[in-house]
């Protein structure tokens, strides 16, 4: 299993990606107008999500969907903005860079 430690005094902390992974995906889909983080083929294991660590800070990479009628730049924010918010309360890490990329639009309202 991939982990990543912090050292403090009382001892050290261990975060599996895959945790990480998980916040950075409920964060996502809190946020209005994102109809679904995006998926690759089968054949790849790729799920939206991407988790760099650089000096003991987050570099996430997050692929989506959006609604139809919704702002891009008014999400892409609201997800940057509750990502990092939701990664620095439920970690010890703090947040370089949340980089989202919005790969296509759907145009299903009924599920808005």
């Amino acid at each position: 299993m991939d982990k990543d430690n912090l050292k403090d005094e009382s001892g050290i902390i261990s975060y599996s990606r895959s945790i990480l992974k998980n916040i950075i995906t409920l964060a996502v889909k809190e946020v209005k107008g994102v109809a679904s983080l995006y998926k690759s083929s089968a054949k790849s294991s790729y799920s939206g999500v991407k988790i760099e660590f650089v000096d003991n800070k987050v570099i996430a990479d997050i692929a989506i969907n959006i609604y139809y009628g919704y702002s891009v730049p008014d999400v892409a924010f609201m997800i940057q903005e509750n990502v990092k918010r939701s990664i620095e309360t439920m970690t010890e890490y703090k947040v370089r860079l949340v980089n989202v990329s919005v790969l296509s639009v759907t145009f299903n309202a009924e599920n808005n």
